[in-house]
């Protein structure tokens, strides 16, 4: 096909200084031919193992098979979701399925041509198991013949994915966008010798649109499942274990404690300290445990007790509290000490004849936000490490901080940005204030999530960094209340988001280059054109424009003005968009699946291109160009399913204004 180049933009952009070597490079061109590997050998990061080669023998010949899948008799619901999954994308590589079997009467001997799912008996007799004990870890391997496929929790539905990747080139990216080779009428056998697990034992989706399905959460290997108790709303609950209503009311003097709450006629934060009243602390520590007494035998497999401040920056300033603060120089030491007694009260209640029914390995978790970033810690210049206050305020085994940092800023690396010198002490000092943290970043701008937020060129740092400091939980927030397709590039940030949460180590822009090959198949060349110089420019403006371009997730910054966008360059990104989508259209009678899937996220990709344009620009174009920019938008908003314009408002509004 002819590609319709045209004088790239980033030409325009060459005097600004900036560090672009991650996204300089073009594609190659897209490889039609694509097979499996000749040979992969790599003793990857923490013991993580991946040697495959090609063997003489076929899994698949002249579009036939004599390879069976074979699940446990009583094989869990996992193993048994690992088989059609691995089937469903199987047949969409080869037109048909491996037939699934039962290991009951089966043998193995060197010959067998099994794929073995899970903990069966030809594993056995292989002596094939995943005893590595890293959860949501996997093994593959190849002996004689057949291929074994093991795992812990979700580990065999995620090798069987691994395994695919091989055989037929699966990868999977977004809600309903997957790349696989089609038409495959030969596979090689694979000497498979992999081990696989997780960096982020918690991998927690930021997005909407994959939350709402379970389907997308294990094809991005990511978790779904919520190992939450319920205890007022999700997060932001801490007023819930002691309702208002219940405590507050001066009308009901037998249960009013004015004293468990911040001073005011109108609280919205806990008094962590109880005014210095140690008897008002003890009842209401007592009162807290009640309600997550009530949850932990209401719910029998949640382990995740989340006990965090609301969403405001009030704090108390009782005189006890203001004695911790000055002691610990943070509010939060007040707020480790109430909890690591909680959490004793809890393990107690394990210990007894009522509790022992409901023990579990249960983990108190609050935010370390706001007023809460900052550990009580000491920092020693001399030997550059921090050191707790004192003993008092370490967290105990079973009370975690999970690090929301608002003094952060997540456009730029975390280790070596000028803007995140807090961000790294806060992190610093939580190494040693407590045994795990989890990590709650943030990926979108929340007022203007229609336009590109670039965190790509410091999203792998921050992974990095909070790995090192044996995090086990990622969570990093994107738009949480769009369930429809995204725009602005935030696909990509899904699927780079289930990468780095698996290896904080992967070759970051080998990624990239993946997702652009597979998503825009041969309008990939153009997209990445899009992409590049996107990412020039917002880092440009991020660097010479802090006050009014860098934008954090609660920033409200109004980043769509003209000397932001040019008219020229969204013009020409409109155009490309466009070029890309007539590269794609030869797929429309080839294979209409992929042609649709294509289609749509390229056509994404143009919203926010047209959103600007027609924010920026509606006043200086003539009526008719108006009119056919928003019915391309209108009609590529429906395309995408979007939901919402910004977090705060739904798209109904905008909808209707492209139709006025």
């Amino acid at each position: 096909m002819t590609k319709k180049w045209k004088k790239p933009i980033a030409l325009l952009l060459s005097s600004m200084l900036l560090t672009t070597a991650l996204f300089a490079c073009k594609n190659d061109e897209k490889d039609e031919t694509s097979e499996q590997p000749e040979e992969i050998i790599g003793e990857l990061t923490k013991g993580r193992v991946e040697r495959v080669t090609k063997l003489d023998g076929y899994i698949v010949e002249k579009a036939k098979s004599d390879y069976k899948l074979v699940v446990a008799e009583n094989a869990p619901e996992i193993v048994l979701l690992a088989a059609s999954e691995f089937n469903y994308f199987f047949e969409k590589s080869t037109g048909f399925a491996l037939e699934t079997v039962t290991d009951k009467g089966l043998t193995y001997n060197e010959n067998s041509k099994y794929i073995s799912l899970g903990d069966t008996t030809l594993s056995a007799q292989a002596d094939v198991s995943y005893d590595e004990g890293e959860y949501d870890g996997f093994t593959v391997q190849t002996v004689g013949k057949s291929i074994f496929v093991d795992g812990d929790n979700y580990g065999v539905l995620y090798g069987a994915y691994k395994t695919l990747y091989y055989l037929v080139d699966y990868e999977y990216f977004a809600p309903n966008m997957y790349d696989i080779r089609k038409n495959v009428s030969e596979i090689k056998l694979m000497d498979f010798d992999v081990l696989q697990f997780p960096d982020f034992q918690i991998r927690n989706p930021g997005w909407g649109s994959v939350t709402s399905s379970t389907e997308v959460g294990n094809r991005l290997m990511m978790t779904t499942e919520s190992i939450n108790l319920t205890i007022g709303r999700q997060g932001h609950n801490s007023i819930d274990y002691i309702p208002l209503d219940k405590y507050f009311n001066a009308d009901d003097a037998e249960n009013y404690h004015p004293e468990w709450y911040m001073k005011g006629t109108n609280p919205t934060q806990l008094c962590y300290t109880a005014r210095g009243d140690e008897t008002q602390l003890q009842a209401m520590l007592a009162a807290c445990f009640e309600t997550l007494k009530a949850e932990l035998i209401d719910n029998p497999t949640g382990t995740i007790a989340n006990f965090s401040l609301s969403d405001d920056r009030n704090w108390c300033d009782c005189e006890a509290c203001t004695a911790s603060k000055n002691t610990y120089g943070t509010t939060v030491g007040a707020v480790i000490q109430f909890l690591n007694r909680l959490a004793d009260i809890a393990y107690e209640w394990f210990e007894t004849e009522e509790g022992a029914p409901y023990k579990r390995d249960l983990k108190i978790l609050f935010y370390a936000y706001y007023s809460l970033e900052d550990a009580p810690v000491t920092y020693d210049e001399s030997s550059g490490e921090y050191k707790p206050v004192d003993e008092s305020v370490v967290c105990s085994p079973y009370v975690v901080p999970q690090l929301c940092l608002t003094n952060a800023n997540y456009v730029q690396p975390v280790s070596t940005g000028s803007m995140n010198g807090a961000a790294r002490t806060s992190i610093g000092g939580w190494e040693v204030c407590s045994d795990d943290m989890w990590a709650y970043m943030y990926n979108t701008n929340f007022y203007h999530s229609m336009v590109p937020h670039n965190t790509f060129s410091s999203m792998q740092d921050w992974y990095q960094r909070y790995e090192q400091a044996g995090a086990m939980c990622m969570y990093n927030l994107g738009q949480s209340n769009e369930y429809g397709t995204p725009t602005a590039w935030s696909n990509l940030k899904i699927y780079l988001d289930s990468k780095l949460s698996w290896d904080v180590n992967a070759d970051y822009q080998a990624l990239i280059d993946r997702f652009f090959k597979g998503v825009y198949k041969d309008g990939a060349d153009e997209m990445r054109q899009i992409f590049d110089e996107c990412t020039v420019l917002t880092q440009y403006h991020a660097e010479t424009s802090q006050s009014e371009f860098l934008t954090t997730n609660i920033n409200g910054n109004n980043i769509t003005k003209a000397k932001f966008w040019p008219l020229n360059m969204l013009n020409s990104w409109r155009e490309l968009a466009t070029s890309a989508l007539d590269e794609i259209a030869y797929l429309q009678a080839q294979d209409s699946e992929t042609y649709a899937m294509t289609y749509k996220y390229t056509a994404v990709e143009r919203i926010w291109i047209d959103h600007l344009l027609y924010r920026i620009y509606e006043s200086t174009m003539s009526s008719s160009a108006l009119e056919a920019l928003k019915e391309e938008h209108y009609n590529d908003l429906i395309l995408s399913e979007k939901k919402r314009e910004w977090q705060g408002a739904t798209i109904d509004a905008y909808l209707q204004s492209l139709k006025s």
